[in-house]
């Protein structure tokens, strides 16, 4: 009798479940950080993940969701895959992403697609000789160094940063002449993250 079995992952356990495999792969994400990225991710994407379990422990991992664009059209995008690192070569990646394919197939997407990327020499071969994928081109990323005025947990850092540095002024008078008022305020939250760390603003 299989042991083997494949859900979504839905609730905050069974999503902070997952993280100790995701994390072999996102290491530079802490518990928090990918709790928060993924809540997000189910509220505003269609963004699905899935563990695979054996006898109750998840072995695999997936993250996946719908895209319609005009060069793959309706396709479904495998944002990561990963297994534990002491439970590889026992066919887990490939049948949680066969079932990534029966899902598409099932929700009338014509095709799946993913990144790898270029070291990742093993995974490559994986996803070309064992599960039929073929390489169609390059991902090109651009850090845009812009800020975000909330952080993860949606509190707004202004309250936070403004007070220690700026005392009593309001607002309106941290505008910078002959700057718009959310440039302005970037600028002053980049001043003080250099005196409090990164803890207290993302930058992306």
């Amino acid at each position: 009798m299989s042991t083997l079995t494949i859900n979504e992952l839905q609730s905050q356990m069974e999503i902070l479940d997952a993280f100790p495999v995701m994390n072999q792969l996102r290491t530079h994400l802490d518990e928090k950080a990918y709790l928060d990225l993924v809540t997000e991710a189910k509220e505003k994407d269609m963004y699905q993940l899935y563990a695979l379990n054996d006898q109750g422990e998840v072995v695999a991992v997936t993250e996946f969701k719908p895209m319609i664009t005009l060069y793959y059209e309706r396709f479904v995008w495998v944002c990561d895959l990963v297994t534990d690192k002491n439970k590889r070569s026992n066919g887990y990646g490939h049948k949680l992403l066969s079932y990534v394919h029966e899902w598409a197939k099932e929700n009338g997407y014509e095709s799946v697609a993913l990144s790898s990327g270029l070291k990742r020499t093993d995974a490559h071969r994986f996803y070309e000789e064992k599960a039929g994928y073929e390489k169609v081109g390059y991902v090109f990323k651009k850090p845009l160094g812009s800020y975000s005025v909330c952080n993860r947990d949606k509190t707004c850092v202004l309250s936070k940063l403004i007070p220690p540095f700026y005392g009593r002024r309001s607002l309106k008078r941290l505008r910078i002449r002959g700057l718009p008022f959310r440039k302005s305020i970037a600028l002053h939250l980049q001043s003080a993250n250099m005196v409090i760390g990164r803890k207290c603003i993302h930058f992306y």
